[in-house]
Parts: structure tokens; C-alpha cells; sequence
């Protein structure tokens, strides 16, 4: 039920893998780039359980960006199956679990926003800025999620912040390829 940004496997990632938009799981990595038609399923959840655990289920997920070009960089949210895990498995946690990484995505389109009306290019101490600045919003948005919630266990609250959720993420819409162009 937290989530936490894995900065040392994402330059694993940027080294190893070629990611494409059009392939939303890099298998060989345990990696899941966020899509709206790929729900995460208990199966995603590989980790091994902490042992001194008080919850169900923690999903890790993270931002992360791939210069591809000089003309395009991809700004995404990603889910590491191989830190995620499940202690017991509940419809109910695995939509909060859910939500916690549509939150990481609504990060990236925040992010993919800024950069696409301040026209930040990627290699610049500005985007830098921006990518750690984010990535620290994100991890305080994911705490208050789980504050909010309890974990997912106050039902009602759970149900609100699905609702906020999905409406910023809706408003948003405009931002949802993960290629910015300059």
C-alpha cells in the first residue's frame, strides 16, 4: 500500500530495455508501463511479503522518463512486479493497489503538461528539476492516499478518492500519450 520510486532499477531499465509505447509490459524485466486497457491482477504482484508487515498488498510504482530523440522523450508511470507483493488477495485491495498506480499516472500527466506548455526540453537542469519535483509530489500524493483511506479500509473514503482520481485523470485526457513532441 505505499509506493516508492525505484530510481536505480529505472537505470537498469534505461540500459537494458528499448521500451516501446505500443508494449506496455517488459517482461523480461518485471516491469509494467501503465495503460488504461492493462488493469493490474494479483499475478503482477511478485515481491516477496515483508515479513513485519501490518498490510494486504504494497505496489510499487514509479515516474520515469526515456529521452528518445531529439525531437521526443517518453515521461511514464511504471509497476514493478518484482517489489509489489500481496500478503492475501481481495477484490477491494486490488482496486486500491490499482489506484495507487493510476495516481503515479496522473503524476505523469502532470508532469507531461508542464513540459509540453513551458516547453521544457529534456536535457535541461529545468525538466531535472521538474522530474525530481514531481517524483516527490507523487510519493506525498500516495502517503495521503493511504492516510485518507486507511489503507483502503475506510470504504467510503476509498470510494471518494476513486471519484477524484478518475476526474483528474479525466481532465487530463489531453496528456495521456506518454511521447511529448517539441
Amino acid at each position: 500500500m505505499k509506493q516508492s520510486a525505484c530510481f536505480l532499477l529505472f537505470g537498469l531499465l534505461l540500459v537494458s530495455v528499448s521500451c516501446k509505447v505500443t508494449n506496455p509490459i517488459v517482461e523480461d524485466t518485471g516491469i509494467i508501463m501503465w495503460s488504461e486497457e492493462r488493469p493490474l491482477a494479483w499475478s503482477d504482484f511478485r515481491g516477496p511479503v515483508a515479513e513485519d508487515t501490518r498490510w494486504g498488498a504494497v505496489t510499487v510504482s514509479f515516474l520515469a522518463y526515456r529521452i528518445i530523440d531529439k525531437n521526443k522523450t517518453m515521461v511514464a508511470a511504471w509497476f514493478n512486479k518484482d517489489q509489489s507483493w500481496r500478503a492475501y488477495e481481495r477484490p477491494d485491495l486490488l482496486i486500491h493497489e490499482q489506484y495507487h498506480f493510476k495516481i503515479t499516472e496522473l503524476c505523469a500527466r502532470e508532469m507531461r503538461k508542464i513540459v509540453t506548455e513551458k516547453k521544457i526540453g529534456p536535457k535541461t537542469n529545468e525538466f531535472i528539476e521538474l522530474y525530481s519535483n514531481q517524483t516527490k509530489l507523487c510519493n506525498a500524493m500516495q502517503k495521503e492516499y493511504d492516510d485518507i483511506t486507511f489503507h483502503g479500509q475506510n470504504k467510503e473514503q476509498q470510494a471518494l478518492q476513486e471519484q477524484s482520481i478518475n476526474e483528474k485523470l479525466k481532465a487530463l485526457e489531453a496528456f495521456r500519450n506518454p511521447i511529448i513532441e517539441f
